[in-house]
């Protein structure tokens, strides 16, 4: 899911939500996500991502060096938390929004 927006992967969590800890993502930093937008704002547009945050675990891929600014900030995420436990229990609405050809489904 490299360079793919941060909406989408937000599609990829809410979608997955019943089994985390079971998949692993290769993509864009979250922690990038979080220190670059208020918390207002990831809680808006990307809810999922946001309740996750701190069970994801971030790791380094070696750096392409013969293009090192096109993969550089690629990680291997993974899920350490089971999202059936009742703190992961919290139901979220989310509106359904258009951004191009993407969309988030509203979960009530």
């Amino acid at each position: 899911m490299v360079h793919s927006s941060k909406r989408m992967y937000d599609n990829v969590v809410c979608g997955n939500w019943d089994q985390l800890h079971l998949i692993s993502i290769l993509g864009n930093s979250f922690t990038n996500y979080l220190t670059h937008h208020t918390n207002e704002a990831l809680h808006r547009q990307v809810p999922y991502i946001f309740k996750i945050s701190e069970s994801v675990t971030e790791g380094d891929l070696p750096k392409f060096m013969s293009y090192p600014d096109a993969f550089n900030d690629t990680y291997l995420l993974t899920f350490h938390v089971d999202c059936k436990d009742p703190m992961f229990q919290e139901a979220y609405t989310v509106d359904t929004k258009s951004d191009g050809d993407e969309i988030i489904m509203d979960e009530t």
